[in-house]
């Protein structure tokens, strides 16, 4: 047994239980965070640099990590709402939720929850975020997150090479 499968069994909770606990806790936090003050204002270039990790000294002009994340939501009662709120990437019916984080692991960008088949560039299309960047940031972010051409002049998007056809990057990589 893992510390989660004894905690469970111990408890007698069922795998739905333990999800739906996940799932109020992660709603709770989005709101914690929606009530701050200083959510969705991304720090200054320069006071990401002053906080900067040792793993991006090579990346200073990163100001921003961006990916989405999706929650899972009862499946809705009408047919349009089951389609819109569909992901195909989840197989499932979800809500997706734009995060951006700085390079030092703090969140300061929420979006507003958008149905599941929304693509991830339509999110960013549609929040914002991209209106807080300026000529020089750069924005980190997945593979499949195709949004350069989305981005305010001279804000680049650095994306992780792939492997290549090999199993594993080497330790330069």
């Amino acid at each position: 047994f893992n510390k989660l499968a004894k905690f469970m069994y111990i408890l007698q909770l069922s795998d739905e239980t333990v999800a739906n606990i996940w799932q109020s806790w992660v709603k709770l936090m989005y709101e914690c965070i929606m009530m701050l003050d200083s959510y969705n204002k991304i720090p200054s270039l320069a006071k990401t640099i002053e906080f900067l990790p040792d793993s991006f000294k090579n990346f200073k002009h990163i100001r921003l990590i961006l990916d989405c994340t999706e929650i899972e939501v009862d499946q809705p009662d009408g047919l349009e709402e089951q389609a819109i709120f569909y992901s195909n990437y989840k197989s499932r019916h979800t809500k997706k939720i734009l995060i951006g984080i700085s390079p030092n692991c703090a969140i300061v960008y929420l979006s507003d929850p958008f149905p599941g088949s929304v693509s991830d560039k339509e999110i960013v299309r549609k929040c914002g975020v991209l209106d807080q960047l300026v000529a020089g940031d750069g924005i980190l972010a997945d593979k499949g997150f195709l949004i350069q051409d989305l981005c305010p002049p001279g804000v680049t998007v650095n994306m992780p090479p792939g492997l290549r056809g090999k199993r594993q990057f080497t330790k330069e990589e």
